[in-house]
This record gives structure tokens, C-alpha cells and sequence, in this order.
């Protein structure tokens, strides 16, 4: 078993930036995405191919726990009208905050749409709701102890926001295991 991180001694964010420069790709699944959870840990994230996959919704404050009931209930929507609405929310968070006004949350933000642009960042919304949360880390090829560790895995119950990297309690396990990495 792993370390389990609760964000009471140690900051999920914190294990997260020390993993981060031995790694190569990152691939998150998540329920929710708040662009909070990006701020905490984007300044090691520059040389990263990254995919996040969104299981529920992303930001949207008081609604999510409304709206999680909505998409359990839209399993039949189409594939196109999933995205559709995924991207309009999506719109909807950037267009109706004030989150942005200190210097560092603009330099994130700026961050966040240069890797979306450029294509190092992919993010994706889930056809089916999926609440489950998985950080894995594959590492760079020096990094790899000749393949027999690829990289980290981290499950638990933190989605990537602030809330969740450092913010609240909650409970996440580091897998260090090539198995583990392979199963993930």
C-alpha cells in the first residue's frame, strides 16, 4: 500500500510538484474540473504533454451538485450534444468570474490557454458520468529506472481543484509500482 495523503501534513499539491520534473506526460481523470487545481501546480507543468479527463462537469460552484443528478440522468444524450455541453460550460466559467483578478491567477490563466492552443493540453469530457480520480505520471526516460518504473499513480478522492490538492481533507494513496502504472 502507499502513503496516504490527506492534505493535513502534507499538501496533495506538494506531492504533485515534486513528481512533476522527472515527469514526461500526465493523464488526470477526475469528476470535477476547477481551473483552481491548474493554478496549484502549473508552474512545473511548462514542458508536460497533459490530458485531463472530466467525468462530471467543471466548474461551476453551488450547481455541480445539481448537475451531477443532470448527467447521471443524461447516460442516451449524444456524444456530440455531451461535448457541446461540456464546452458551453466551460465558456460559462471564464466569461462569469471575477477569479481572475490577482497577477498570478492571470499568469495561470495565460499558462492554460497557451498549452491549449499549442496542443499540450487535451481536455476531455467522459461519455458516461464517472466520479473516480487518478493522477498518473509517466516519467521522463532517464526517469524510468529502465523501464521498471515508469511512473507514479495517485487514486484517491481528490478532484483538481484547490479544494482538493490542498485545501480540505481528503484521503489519496501514491502507487510507486510498474504494475500499478500499467493497470492505471
Amino acid at each position: 500500500m502507499g502513503n496516504l495523503i490527506t492534505n493535513q501534513k502534507t499538501f496533495l499539491s506538494e506531492v504533485i510538484n515534486n513528481i512533476l520534473p522527472k515527469s514526461e506526460n500526465i493523464y488526470f481523470l477526475v469528476g470535477y474540473f476547477y481551473f483552481s487545481g491548474i493554478q496549484e501546480i502549473y508552474e512545473k507543468l511548462e514542458n508536460k504533454k497533459i490530458q485531463i479527463l472530466v467525468g462530471m462537469d467543471i466548474e461551476k460552484d453551488l450547481s455541480n451538485k445539481i448537475r451531477e443528478f443532470e448527467l447521471l440522468d443524461e447516460q442516451d444524450r449524444s456524444r456530440i450534444l455531451i461535448r457541446e455541453s461540456f464546452y458551453n460550460s466551460f465558456v460559462e466559467l471564464f466569461n462569469e468570474t471575477d477569479y481572475f483578478d490577482s497577477i498570478k491567477k492571470q499568469e495561470a490563466f495565460k499558462f492554460f490557454l497557451i498549452k491549449i492552443q499549442n496542443g499540450s493540453l487535451e481536455i476531455r469530457k467522459t461519455l458516461k458520468p464517472n466520479h473516480a480520480k487518478m493522477y498518473i505520471f509517466e516519467n521522463k526516460p532517464e526517469n524510468n529506472e529502465g523501464g521498471q518504473y515508469p511512473g507514479p499513480v495517485i487514486i484517491g478522492s481528490s478532484n483538481l481543484s484547490r479544494s482538493g490538492l490542498e485545501g480540505r481533507m481528503e484521503i489519496n494513496t501514491i502507487l510507486r509500482d510498474k504494475t500499478s502504472f500499467e493497470e492505471a
